[in-house]
């Protein structure tokens, strides 16, 4: 039986690493209990409700976190609670990166349709969700009172959705999903599905028209979410000599096609991260390029930019240093007290790009030492003026291509970490 109770028992299981530097929680086991006894104290009171929600505009989204430590753990709970009665988990993005580089080395031919689900958590039917879960009887007195409190909150009630940043918008989404990743999967035609929130990819024999079709009247039949058009692709991999092809398993048409690789004729899409580039016939199936995709590829250059920005005002060499080094390199995080760690970074975030796709960590490394050097316009000035040739050249050693290849590791605090990421918040 699922223990539910929002108790200190279960709130030392949930505490994570992170909490240390967020909120004043201790650092002495002594400390930490008394300050975990406060938080069950206040969340088990008949009258608790939550306080409010803190906002931050991200672009065109709206990202909200709990305002304090106890609304914190009042919902990491509910998600515990949640995930282990639906037994579901987010989907692996390393499985499904893996699955879709051994597809594309078939020489086979396919289509793939890649589509995206239009203002996911935004759009989702948040009523829809909480009546199945009130209804359950599996979900205990508590977590639904919870959840009541949590939906009764006035930045709730304002959403026609769920709120980014939450943990358990995850959590109530998949629970929605679920029913439509099954009958998605069970296609006839379809050989490989994943989604991972809001970006479904598709492998096909069919007409990936039909599927992408079948996906937009399942999706809004199951959840009432769109699909968003502007965003959906479609690429086919087949002979240009053989315009129609039958074949389903291993090609026929292999033994007959005369085409050749043409670099002009390659074919590409972008999934969790990544670029693929690819031959687009079959047979020519070992040309294949992952490499970092042109999104991730600008957040690091804005990343890089910010970093200078921001010594610029305050002169801080060796914080500098450590923000490109965190860029970088590869670094370990540590999970929770009891000191879990996992490996983080530019190899460890993606390893799947392979050998032709590093000549983008060389371009990114060929930015970081244009920044650096930098002389144009105000930029270069100001920069020039607080930055010594010493610490250009110290700057200047850190490599993207070496810290993947070489998968070098530095070592930082949480504290560290804090401050590093201070400058990037939503950038």
């Amino acid at each position: 039986m699922l223990d539910q109770s929002f108790s200190l028992k279960n709130f030392r299981r949930q505490i994570s690493f992170r909490d240390f530097g967020k909120y004043e929680i201790g650092k002495e086991e002594t400390e930490i209990i008394t300050t975990l006894n406060e938080v069950v104290d206040k969340i088990n009171k008949t009258d608790y409700i939550f306080t409010t929600l803190i906002q931050v505009e991200d672009g065109d989204n709206t990202i909200y976190s709990p305002a304090n430590i106890e609304d914190e753990f009042a919902l990491r709970k509910l998600n515990d609670n949640l995930k282990r009665l639906y037994k579901f988990k987010q989907a692996n993005r390393f499985l499904i990166i893996e699955q879709i580089k051994t597809l594309l080395l078939e020489e086979v031919p396919m289509s793939i349709v890649k589509l995206d689900i239009k203002k996911f958590y935004e759009t989702i039917n948040k009523e829809k969700i909480y009546k199945k879960l009130i209804d359950d009887p599996l979900l205990s007195f508590q977590s639904k009172q919870i959840l009541k409190n949590f939906f009764l909150l006035p930045e709730i009630v304002a959403l026609t959705g769920l709120p980014r940043g939450i943990n358990i918008s995850a959590a109530l989404s998949e629970i929605l999903m679920r029913d439509f990743d099954k009958k998605m999967a069970q296609q006839v035609g379809v050989y490989f599905y994943a989604r991972y929130v809001d970006d479904i990819i598709i492998f096909t024999f069919q007409n990936p028209k039909e599927i992408e079709k079948k996906a937009n009247e399942i999706l809004d039949s199951e959840t009432g979410l769109k699909l968003n058009k502007q965003k959906t692709k479609i690429i086919q991999r087949k002979c240009r000599c053989i315009p129609i092809c039958a074949c389903t398993g291993i090609c026929n048409c292999n033994n007959n096609c005369k085409c050749k690789y043409e670099d002009s004729e390659k074919k590409f899409f972008e999934y969790l991260g990544y670029r693929f580039t690819f031959s687009d016939i079959a047979k020519h199936s070992n040309y294949l390029v992952i490499a970092l995709s042109k999104s991730k590829i600008k957040k690091i250059k804005t990343r890089i930019v910010l970093s200078f920005l921001d010594f610029i005002k305050t002169k801080d060499i060796d914080l500098l240093e450590r923000r490109i080094a965190f860029l970088s390199s590869n670094f370990v995080v540590k999970r929770n007290k009891k000191q879990e760690t996992l490996n983080a970074g530019i190899f460890y975030n993606y390893p799947h790009i392979n050998e032709k796709g590093l000549i983008e960590l060389d371009n990114l490394t060929s930015f970081l030492r244009k920044t650096i050097n930098s002389k144009n316009h105000s930029f270069g000035n100001k920069l020039n003026a607080q930055i010594s040739s010493a610490n250009r050249l110290v700057l200047s050693k850190y490599s993207f291509k070496a810290g993947f290849i070489n998968r070098r590791v530095k070592y930082f605090t949480p504290f560290e970490i804090n401050a590093i990421k201070k400058c990037w918040i939503y950038g």
